[in-house]
């Protein structure tokens, strides 16, 4: 016999009442918020305080940036007075050795005119061609100045607080930028002369090279002579190049006197600055 399927049987009256009236759904799907409150009307105090806090920040922002810059600044002072510094300790090295080429080139040509004045010259010819060929030598002053025109073109000047260092700077450049060009050109008119007096008194035939690599060689130690003659020349001549001589050594008493003073202010300057900015 065949079984028949059981047929499910739902009792509903057996399950709860899940109909909601509509007025209870409402009431609990609602949402819940708050009730706004009424803090009233601002007074000025409180404009005042929130102008005040405002203006705070802003001030004191300006003041952070101010301090920045201000340490920027600073710091770039400092880096190109150390650079002006290790110029200026260039300077008096140098000077201190052309202060002492000077005076010997002034011992050279002093002998070299005593040679002529004399006319030991004839009797010592090797030493005067040699006197003669090294008193036509000559050095130009040098100073370093890269940091301090770097500094002047660009505007950077103001950088410098100290107003003596400032000034002391600017008179020692500007001296030797007037002086300095103004006593070499000089300086460089007596020694051309000098070569053309010489021209007229000496044979370069006379001197023979003493090596065949003149790389990096100096005319003083590459060319000597040997048993060497003067040509006869007129007194003139003669007196022309000893009084030329002795113009140069005029002029290097004058350029000698100037290289210690400028010697002693870049010293001074040196001290200063060690003094000012604690450098050492």
């Amino acid at each position: 016999m065949e079984q028949q399927p059981e047929e499910e049987i739902f009792d509903n009256s057996s399950e709860p009442e899940t109909s909601i009236e509509p007025t209870q759904a409402s009431e609990n799907m609602e949402v819940h918020h708050h009730a706004h409150h009424d803090h009233g009307t601002k007074t000025w105090k409180s404009y005042f305080w929130e102008f005040f806090m405002l203006f705070l920040a802003v001030f004191c922002g300006f003041l952070a940036e101010l301090q920045l810059e201000h340490y920027i600044e600073h710091q770039r002072e400092k880096k190109y007075v150390f650079r002006i510094y290790n110029d200026l300790k260039k300077d008096t090295a140098f000077y201190k050795k052309h202060a002492s080429y000077q005076m010997g080139i002034y011992r050279l040509l002093d002998s070299a005119v005593t040679f002529l004045d004399n006319g030991s010259y004839k009797k010592s010819p090797d030493l005067a061609y040699d006197l003669l060929l090294r008193a036509r030598s000559t050095r130009y002053l040098e100073y370093y100045s890269t940091a301090f025109d770097q500094m002047k073109t660009s505007g950077n000047l103001r950088l410098i607080r100290k107003e003596n260092i400032l000034d002391s700077l600017l008179d020692y450049y500007y001296g030797i930028e007037k002086r300095a060009l103004v006593a070499d050109n000089r300086y460089l008119e007596t020694v051309t002369e000098t070569n053309k007096a010489l021209n007229r008194f000496w044979d370069a035939g006379e001197f023979h090279q003493t090596d065949s690599d003149i790389k990096f060689k100096s005319p003083l130690f590459l060319y000597k002579t040997d048993k060497a003659i003067f040509p006869e020349v007129p007194s003139i001549y003669v007196l022309e190049l000893k009084n030329i001589l002795f113009q140069r050594k005029l002029q290097l008493v004058s350029l000698r006197n100037f290289t210690l003073r400028l010697d002693m202010e870049a010293t001074s300057l040196l001290q200063l600055i060690e003094k000012e900015y604690h450098l050492k």
